[in-house]
């Protein structure tokens, strides 16, 4: 058997309608390959909300002595940085082969969808099943390669039908969900004249026919509502949103593909097209009805144990109560990882090069280490974490509070529900930062 490879994931998080699909696409595609995966989990980058940009911080982490190549979903990371700040970012934290996922990246293999053919499908299907007439087009970010691609797509579909594409029908969107409901007070307020509305996302969709469906539902039964991504929700809504969907499994299996490949130095191609395809479902008027979405809904099962469990502010006790609740969940394996001597540093300051792991818990048992492990972050864990059998999946997350950094904690993830590490890890991160504090 050869070396086992480890490739990188790096993404703004593990949760929500898109991102959680491709974390589980990908995470499939590399353990098929027997490859290690390692996911970096930093928040979108100079994130404007609250909580979210210190946690870039663990992004210095990506210059690893583990990946050997590391995927990016760039559009999460992304998101407000623009091409400027993504080929900076790219330079500067990044030494090995990348591959980026649904969005382009300048001399780097991109793995993308045909934005262009979806939403040209969706306008040929308003104009030529329904005829509208007037179709508006709710945008993302103007930044955004692919939401420029969405809008030309638009444009030029309606100049084919001989449609009008008025300033008044196009409304500048950012792809967050916030974007929809204004839109939709837009249409309520009469600032759109529209038959239809089509947005380049489903969030915005979905948000869209909420609000409308909230405040005048009479507009959103006469009002066909499109989407883009086929996200879960487009499925659970009533009516189910029509979309154009993104083929995720395909592009992260294509993804992992010209990683490995880059590994092996053998030649990939710098730009991969997978085809989007028309989901005609209710909302454009239509009554085609999906079987319903087998997308994993259950709650976070012995979470309440947790927040139960563990109040106190003693890091011993904290340790020993954390054993009970990740064999509870069935936890594979679980490392604490802190600075050096208890060092909280600012979460613009540079990665600590030495890190200390004081706790780890393996085959269901937990443990304080008496004499912490020193290693250097850049391994991220010692390599005795890596020595198994088999490959496996490890999520990094950074322990910050406020403005500060302290460590950071590495899951090994198998088939557990995302939310679940999501809401432990905050009540980690509060409980930790106050032991350390009182330490």
């Amino acid at each position: 058997m050869g070396k086992r490879h480890t490739l990188g994931l790096v993404l703004a998080e593990i949760t929500g309608h898109f991102l959680m699909p491709l974390f589980r696409a990908v995470k499939e595609s590399a353990l098929a390959t027997d490859s290690n995966l390692i996911i970096f989990e930093g928040r979108q980058l100079n994130s404007p909300a609250p909580g979210e940009s210190q946690q870039n911080i663990i992004y210095q982490l990506l210059k690893n002595h583990r990946t050997s190549s590391t995927l990016i979903a760039c559009g999460s990371v992304f998101q407000g940085g623009g091409q400027q700040n993504k080929a900076e970012f790219i330079k500067n934290n990044l030494d090995g082969p990348i591959v980026s996922i649904s969005d382009l990246v300048e001399g780097h293999p991109s793995i993308l969808v045909d934005g262009y053919a979806g939403i040209q499908s969706i306008v040929d299907h308003l104009i030529s099943v329904h005829g509208c007439n007037r179709i508006a087009f709710v945008t993302g970010p103007k930044i955004s390669p692919e939401a420029q691609e969405r809008l030309t797509a638009y444009q030029d579909t309606l100049a084919r039908h001989g449609k009008p594409s008025t300033p008044d029908l196009i409304i500048e969107g950012d792809f967050r969900p916030e974007s929809g409901k204004i839109a939709a007070r837009a249409l309520i307020d009469g600032k759109i004249i529209c038959d239809a509305m089509v947005f380049a996302n489903d969030d915005m969709a979905l948000s869209a026919m909420n609000y409308l469906e909230l405040h005048a539902p009479e507009l959103r039964e006469r009002t066909a509502i499109t989407g883009f991504d086929d996200i879960p929700g487009a499925r659970n809504a009533k009516p189910q949103l029509t979309t154009a969907s993104q083929p995720i499994s395909t592009m992260c299996e294509i993804a992992v593909d010209v990683a490995l490949k880059q590994v092996a130095n053998e030649p990939v191609e710098l730009v991969h097209k997978c085809p989007s395809e028309l989901k005609v479902r209710q909302t454009c008027g239509c009554f085609h009805i999906d079987s319903d979405w087998s997308e994993d809904n259950h709650v976070f099962l012995f979470l309440h144990k947790l927040y139960e469990e563990i109040q106190t502010f003693d890091l011993s006790e904290i340790c020993e109560k954390l054993e009970h609740i990740l064999a509870l969940y069935s936890t594979s394996s679980m490392y604490l990882v802190l600075f050096k001597n208890k060092q909280m540093i600012p979460a613009t300051a540079e990665f600590p090069e030495r890190v200390e792991l004081i706790y780890q818990f393996e085959n269901c048992k937990g443990e304080m280490l008496n004499n912490p492990i020193v290693f250097n972050s850049k391994d991220i864990l010692p390599d005795q974490c890596f020595a198994r059998d088999k490959a496996a999946a490890f999520l990094v997350r950074p322990l910050c509070f406020r403005d500060y950094c302290f460590g950071y904690i590495t899951y090994e993830f198998e088939n557990q529900y995302e939310g679940f590490y999501e809401a432990i890890h905050g009540h980690l991160a509060l409980v930790l930062n106050a032991a350390l504090s009182n330490s």
